[in-house]
């Protein structure tokens, strides 16, 4: 008798679990092939379960628990089994979310340390997908560097992953997140793996295909057009490309539509009723659309007749007529009249706040060339519309309704209502077509200005209220005026002028404002005549000292910060740079981090302790909008001219600041009287004035690394580095703008020399400087405290990116940047030596220096390699084209001498590679040189201990009286950061060397090289390779290198290798160079926070460790941030040394800060009372009057060590220059005589010790080369 349906399901579970049960017990096969075998037949079962089939408890707990011992299976295909297996038991388990079972925990363990890309592809297309598992899914599966998992990523997501979540449908799928959508199209549409590509491109077509059932505006919508536009514009070409849709076609039909709201043609001619209600039913997500297709269809109507223009044959130019023509007609039924457009985007602004992202799209649409505004009667109407859109603030300053959602709701507040512009640079964008494109910034003036003072004028915001006026209404008028300095163009002169409008002429009547106004536009103008006698005009200057003079003093930092916007703008327009670049310096410099000279409004306690994160962000405003603005000056005017006129804004607000102090003390004891009481409190209390900074410490680089320094060093009394926001960002990003820029500013300014007459003076940055930009960069990549900013480390990288890539030019320019990297190599890697190491580093790794040498040798090395690939061609091109010219040239191809010639053109060629790898050749010299030394350092460090040692027993030596300090001590005897520098020295110049450059480097280059190398070799096996802190496989890398080098030369016709007496100068020259690196202690010192403006020192206890200033370390340093701008900003503080005699004492002050800019003729400085401080201050102060502050601010030349070791009486007073050695070059020659030469007559003892007598009264650096000489005779 057949058994009951129930019971047989129940005895199928029990025989399924009992063998299921007893496979996973089978498990522990030693063959691998068998473990894989029992992981198959359990896949089989487990996916021939039907779905209303359970496990027993007992039975799964078991598999589940055997199957997770083998996820740490030494066989890969037993690994991805298992993974796959347990995916199968957590899905049949749905009670309960996917992220918190067990098995799926061990499984994304696993995800995270596999390095079988496999085994990671089957976990990622086989994981179960819910609301919590999905989130850790696209975490770790898009940062996945292999194609292959990141195209089973999104072939999984395309099963499983729903655009939108549908009410009331049990479909199964996992509906995305708004931000998991964009980040996913954005990530994979751009993906340059085509694999991945190609299956992100699948899961937007299922989306727009069965999601949004074929509908733009639905898709559209899903994926926030006012949110991310840019990814509507990708997804869209995406869809056209695929096919999916045709804009054209788009167009016609919604033409073609009877619904009044489906095209602005449409809108335009409904009735009135019948218009409101399709306004009401456009969605911003079809507005979109619209502006996207037409905006298509009107650049294949330019391209089409384009192309029929210059078609040769009749029938492709007419094919292509005809297609323009076609689009031409359905953009013709689309759009209304420009009349008609004009007239409806004043009604959909006057619809309400909820309609205002529709018509600013209206207004972009206006915009297409496809209107016309040349006629009279449509320029009128749009004028009459510009001038309701711009001065009435019923329209514009009004606050939204709240409470009201839905998907035709498209709110784009004006900046009044804390917007962010795009409002008003909608409706200046209709103002730019309706007066004449960009060419007519004139116009654009002439007609919008005036509005933009009438909107002042009714919003209550004059000269005279710019600082207590209401925020939204200041706010709105600044932006306005700014953008339309923007839309206007660089070419409109601030001199530019417009009528005065009669409402504000008489309400200012009779006062100073109007008057200063009638008198200065007729200065401006330059022209007299009698309509400006009859016309009373305000030129752009003007406008913006009426509107933003005042408001730099207003109480909210919103209004502040877009007054140093509205007076950055006007400096960055041609003529700008008399009056307009020192007025705004003059309101940047209280912005910025100078003692004395601060803004006077929430400068002191910007981010204090009683402030949250957004109140402290806020308060950041003014200052991001300074830095902002002090880069892009620099960019435009050149860094030289704008560090001048800083100086000079500086040096006059603590005159002011001076003045004010004298004043408001002799108010304090009745002499005379002062406006307002805070004059007397602050008497009262004694409050010196902060005196003005030496010039030298002011400087846009100067700030520029002073502001990010909290970035690379840790902070006074914090636990760590200071966070990447703000200011800082801000300031990093500038570094990243000038660096990149560096290069045409150098070649502008060769033009303007050039030719003088048809471009003014201009002045690029020092190499120094951007040497010290480009250093920062670096470090910043491998920074903490980016890593939680992906953004700013993604510009830092790409920054550095283009670096490279300007790098790899053959030309003057290339070289410049391959010098500037070579130059900011080993300033970096010291400084890299107190950065943690990067995560994801080896568990050996005990700093981030090993990985920012290697990068750094990597990209030099690829950008000389690029540069000599391509100057061989131009070589090559350059041969074929004379051969060329010979073989017409009969006469000449008949000439003996033409073996001659070909020497000469391969002598010639050689020199042109020779100047491409000597950056890289230069910076091999001092990694080889900085090796070698530091193993002498080691040395000697280790001999000095012993002799104190023995000194202290009664036994001292005669070596104990001859010991000196070290020239960069690094503690490689017990510090692992210092040891890992020096492991990476051995390594960095076969990075940086590899065969490509070794073939393009000079005969001289090659010579020292060789020696160098041999040098350091036989010092790291005698003095590192025995206490291991050098490995041997590095020591290899070394050696290879060497005799690559040596076979490389002997190959060079005419190259010799380097004696000792030849080789003197090239270590005289290397040893200045390497004297000025920042030494340990340097490295590890803190800085201190700025406790007024960094995120890390805001008020809430979660953000802040501990208050800034209640516990400091005693190692951390001294002296504020601003004093201490000229020394900290490039981490090579200035160093005294410890000599026991005066004249090695005034030597040692030689190596100070690169970033303290002296003059070579200043002689007479004196670093230990501060008077050359004082003298350098003034000389500066009055080469800036003069108008030679920016010649004046060149930072200390380096590589002229061999004038340097001539002049020995001169060295006390030249402490600007780092002097090296002062005795000859046989002297040094001597003493820098090989480990393998051994002296063993008793003559050369005696002259040695004789040599070494005399040079170690002279100099340390000489005496350290003597003391080697001396126990090598030994």
């Amino acid at each position: 008798m057949p058994r009951a349906p129930a019971e047989v399901a129940y005895r199928a579970e029990e025989v399924v679990s009992q063998l299921l049960q007893r496979l996973a017990g089978s498990l522990r096969f030693p063959a691998a092939h068998n473990r894989a075998r029992c992981m198959e037949l359990i896949l089989a079962i487990l996916r021939g379960l039907p779905g209303d089939v359970e496990l027993h408890e007992d039975s799964a707990k078991a598999a589940v628990n055997h199957l997770q011992e083998h996820l740490n299976d030494k066989d890969a295909k037993v690994r991805e089994l298992a993974a796959v297996a347990l995916c199968k038991l957590v899905a049949t388990q749905e009670a309960v979310p996917v992220a918190e079972h067990a098995p799926f925990k061990a499984i994304m363990g696993l995800l995270q340390c596999e390095a079988n890309k496999e085994v990671r592809a089957a976990i990622v297309s086989r994981l179960p997908l819910d609301s919590s598992s999905l989130p850790l899914l696209l975490e770790r599966g898009c940062g996945d560097d292999t194609a292959l998992v990141g195209q089973q990523l999104y072939l999984r997501l395309r099963q499983d992953l729903a655009l939108v979540a549908e009410e009331g449908q049990a479909t199964g799928r996992v509906a995305a997140s708004p931000q998991q959508r964009r980040e996913l199209l954005w990530s994979g549409l751009q993906e340059g793996r085509p694999e991945v590509r190609k299956a992100a491109q699948e899961l937007l077509g299922k989306w727009f295909v069965e999601d949004a059932a074929g509908d733009l505006a639905r898709l559209v919508a899903a994926l926030g057009p006012q949110e991310s536009p840019e990814l509507c514009d990708l997804v869209l070409d995406q869809l056209a490309q695929l096919q999916h849709w045709q804009p054209q076609a788009w167009l016609q039909a919604a033409a073609d539509s009877p619904d009044p709201g489906a095209s602005p043609r449409a809108l335009a001619a409904a009735a009135p009723a019948a218009a409101a209600a399709g306004l009401a039913a456009v969605a911003p997500a079809r507005a979109y659309v619209w502006l996207y297709a037409c905006r298509q269809v009107d650049q294949l109507v330019r391209s089409s007749g384009q192309a029929a223009a210059t078609r040769m044959a009749a029938s492709a130019a007419q094919a292509e007529a005809s297609a323009g023509a076609q689009a031409e007609a359905v953009l013709d039924a689309f759009l209304p009249s420009a009349a008609d457009m004009a007239q409806l985007c004043l009604r959909a602004t006057q619809a309400g706040p909820a309609h205002r992202y529709v018509a600013a799209v209206l207004l972009r649409l206006s915009a297409l060339p496809s209107f016309n505004w040349v006629d009279a009667a449509s320029r009128a109407v749009a004028l009459e519309v510009l001038q309701q859109l711009i001065a009435a603030p019923a329209l514009i300053v009004t606050e939204d309704t709240p409470g009201r959602t839905g998907p035709n709701v498209g709110r784009l507040p004006p900046l009044g209502c804390g917007g962010g512009g795009q409002w008003e640079d909608a409706v200046l964008t209709l103002a730019v077509a309706v007066l004449g494109g960009a060419a007519a910034g004139g116009a654009l003036v002439e007609s919008c200005l005036p509005l933009v003072l009438s909107l002042a004028e009714q919003l209550g915001v004059s000269a005279q209220t710019a600082d207590t006026a209401p925020e939204g209404a200041v706010l709105q008028v600044l932006g306005y005026l700014r953008l339309l300095m923007a839309r206007a163009g660089a070419g409109v002169p601030p001199s530019a002028s417009a009528p005065l409008p009669p409402g504000i002429q008489a309400t200012d009547a009779g006062g100073d404002t109007a008057a200063g106004v009638d008198q200065a536009a007729g200065a401006d103008d330059g022209e007299a005549g009698d309509e400006d006698a009859s016309e009373p005009r305000i030129s752009l200057e003007q406008a913006v000292r009426r509107l933003a003079g005042h408001a730099a003093g207003h109480a909210s930092p919103a209004v502040r910060a877009a007054a140093v916007r509205c007076n950055v703008a006007l400096a960055l327009r041609e003529g700008g740079l008399e009056r307009a670049l020192p007025a705004a310096l003059s309101v940047v410099a209280p912005l910025l981090p100078l003692p004395g000279c601060r803004d006077s409004r929430g400068s002191s306690g910007a981010a204090s302790a009683g402030l949250n994160r957004e109140e402290a962000e806020l308060q950041q405003l003014p200052r991001r909008a300074a830095v902002q603005g002090l880069v892009d000056l620099s960019l435009l005017w050149g860094e030289p001219a704008t560090t001048g006129v800083l100086r000079r804004a500086v040096a006059a607000a603590a005159g002011t600041a001076q003045v004010a102090a004298v004043t408001e003390r002799m108010a304090a004891v009745g002499m005379m009287a002062v406006d307002g009481a805070e004059g007397g409190a602050a008497a009262e209390e004694g409050a010196e004035p902060a005196e003005a900074p030496p010039p030298s410490a002011v400087g846009v680089v100067q700030l520029l690394l002073q502001l990010t320094e909290g970035l690379v060093r840790k902070l006074q009394g914090y636990d760590g580095y200071a966070e990447a926001a703000g200011p800082a960002a801000d300031a990093l990003l500038g570094c990243a703008r000038l660096v990149t820029q560096w290069g045409s500013q150098r070649r502008l300014a060769a033009y303007s020399r050039q030719r003088p007459a048809r471009l003014a003076a201009f002045s690029a940055m020092a190499p120094e400087l951007a040497e010290l930009l480009l250093a920062r960069l670096e470090l910043a990549r491998v920074s903490p405290a980016l890593e939680q900013q992906p953004q700013l480390l993604a510009a830092v990288r790409a920054a550095l990116g283009s670096v490279r890539e300007l790098a790899s030019q053959p030309n003057a320019s290339g070289a410049a940047y391959r010098q500037l990297m070579a130059a900011a190599y080993l300033p970096a890697a010291r400084c890299a030596m107190a950065l943690p190491p990067l995560p994801g580093a080896a568990a050996t790794a005990k700093c981030a220096a090993p990985d920012l040498m290697e990068a750094m040798a990597r990209d030099l090395a690829a950008a000389s390699a690029a540069a000599a690939e391509a100057a061989v061609a131009q070589l090559v091109d350059e041969a074929e084209d004379a051969e060329d010219e010979d073989e017409e040239d009969e006469a000449v191809a008949s000439q003996p001498e033409g073996g001659a010639r070909q020497q000469q053109q391969r002598s010639q060629r050689q020199e042109r590679l020779a100047e491409v790898a000597a950056a890289a050749a230069q910076l091999g010299k001092m990694v080889l040189e900085e090796l070698a030394l530091v193993a002498i350092e080691r040395d000697e460090a280790a001999a000095a201990g012993s002799e104190a040692d023995a000194s202290q027993g009664g036994g001292a030596s005669k070596r104990s009286g001859s010991s000196r300090v070290r020239r960069s001590p690094l503690d490689t005897h017990g510090d692992k950061a210092a040891q890992a520098y020096t492991e990476q020295l051995c390594k960095a110049p076969a990075l940086l060397l590899p065969e490509p450059v070794l073939a393009a480097a000079g005969g001289d280059d090659l010579a020292a090289l060789g020696f160098l190398g041999r040098r350091a070799v036989r010092f790291a096996e005698s003095e590192l390779r025995p206490d291991k802190v050098v490995t041997e496989a590095a020591l290899k890398k070394l050696r290879d290198l060497v005799e690559d080098v040596e076979n490389t030369r002997q190959e060079r016709a005419g190259s010799t290798a380097l004696t000792e007496e030849d080789a003197a100068p090239l270590l005289e020259a290397l040893l200045a160079r390497l004297a000025v690196l920042p030494n340990q202690d340097e490295v590890a010192a803190e800085v201190e926070a700025d406790e007024a403006w960094d995120l890390t020192t805001a008020g809430s206890g979660d953000q802040a460790q501990q208050p800034a200033g209640s516990s400091r370390r005693s190692g951390g340093g001294s002296g504020s941030r601003a004093a201490k701008s000229a020394s900290t900003a490039t981490g090579r503080s200035t160093r005294g040394t410890r000599s026991k005699t005066a004249t090695a004492a005034a030597g040692s002050r030689a190596r100070r800060n690169d970033l303290r800019p002296v003059r070579e003729d200043d002689g007479d400085e004196d670093e230990d009372d501060g008077e050359g401080d004082a003298n350098a201050a003034s000389a500066d102060d009055s080469s800036s009057d003069d108008g030679d502050a920016v010649e004046a601010d060149v930072v200390r030349k380096r590589g002229k060590a061999t004038e340097a070791a001539k002049g020995s009486k001169a060295r006390g007073t030249a402490a600007a220059k780092p002097t090296s050695s002062q005795t000859s070059a046989a002297s040094v020659a001597a003493a820098a005589a090989p480990a393998g030469e051994r002296r063993s007559s008793r003559a050369a003892a005696a002259k040695a010790t004789e040599k070494m007598q005399v040079l170690k009264d002279k100099d340390k650096v000489a005496a350290k080369l003597v003391r080697l000489s001396q126990g090598e005779a030994r």
